[in-house]
């Protein structure tokens, strides 16, 4: 009896709330923990129907940091991100362009799903919040020539990925070349978020305000702002490889696309970025 009451105490013991806690904080503690820094080019188009219904298009160049901290069972990521360039288009051998401004941040964390991974597939599923701003600048568009846009995004995001790495030293033979490739870590993931709550703070049907006839132009005068309108769609495909001295290097294809809910006035910009990142292990 005196034996069987010591194991059971044992093991409540090590089941109370304050040794699960300490658990997780050492979990949390020894999760690798990545700054990663990366650029590129981001293909981007956008129409602004408050002020005329064309498609702007244009390359743009695209730089982003990055904080991570992950394992197999949780990532937790913040993002920064700036594209500039510019977007144009011709009509009836007439160009025209206009300047634009791309900035956008993000959190997001993420959580394995047990039941669907694996030792080489990998699934986590969590929320993603993203805020950003575009500045745009088209002298052709005459009062018109400045808007700015903010958005703001709750989404819902799952990240699949599958481990691709070479467990042992592989012999490997070239028509008369004999070579060996030695052990590699790497992998290749997909993550698509959708937008759960879309909101957006823009001005109205047309830009122009009665704030400049009484000499008090103001840049943001008659802007609303507008919750759940609209829509925003992204996904990311991230091919890895991971280095002898912990680092990581990185190839990415990001797509991001929104819209506003306005009926008249509403705004959608879409991109297209590659980019390129390399990842310093900091602990």
């Amino acid at each position: 009896m005196s034996l069987a009451t010591g194991v059971l105490a044992q093991q409540a013991e090590s089941d109370t709330p304050s040794t699960k806690k300490e658990s997780k904080k050492q979990a949390r503690k020894s999760r690798p923990y990545y700054i990663g820094i990366g650029a590129g080019f981001n293909q981007s188009a956008h129409r602004d129907f408050a002020t005329s219904p064309l498609i702007y298009e244009g390359t743009m160049v695209t730089f982003h940091v990055n904080a991570t901290r992950f394992d197999e069972v949780k990532e937790t990521s913040a993002e920064f991100r700036i594209s500039t360039g510019g977007q144009s288009i011709e009509i009836a051998e007439s160009f025209t362009s206009t300047s634009v401004i791309s900035l956008f941040n993000s959190y997001q964390q993420l959580f394995r799903l047990n039941k669907y991974s694996n030792d080489k597939w990998n699934v986590k599923v969590g929320g993603n919040v993203a805020w950003g701003l575009n500045s745009r600048s088209n002298p052709s568009l005459g009062n018109n020539s400045f808007g700015i846009e903010w958005f703001g995004t709750l989404f819902g995001s799952v990240k699949v990925t599958r481990d691709l790495s070479r467990k042992k030293e592989k012999d490997v033979k070239f028509l008369f070349i004999k070579y060996k490739l030695k052990p590699l870590k790497r992998n290749l993931s997909w993550q698509f978020n959708t937008g759960l709550m879309n909101n957006n703070v823009r001005n109205g049907f047309a830009f122009i305000d009665q704030d400049a006839v009484i000499n008090e132009p103001s840049t943001f005068s008659g802007y609303q702002l507008n919750l759940f309108s609209g829509f925003r769609l992204s996904s990311q495909i991230d091919y890895t490889l991971y280095l002898n001295t912990g680092n990581m290097i990185r190839f990415s294809y990001v797509w991001d696309a929104y819209r506003t809910g306005n009926e008249f006035d509403k705004f959608e910009m879409g991109h297209h970025m590659f980019t390129t990142s390399l990842w310093f292990k900091t602990k």
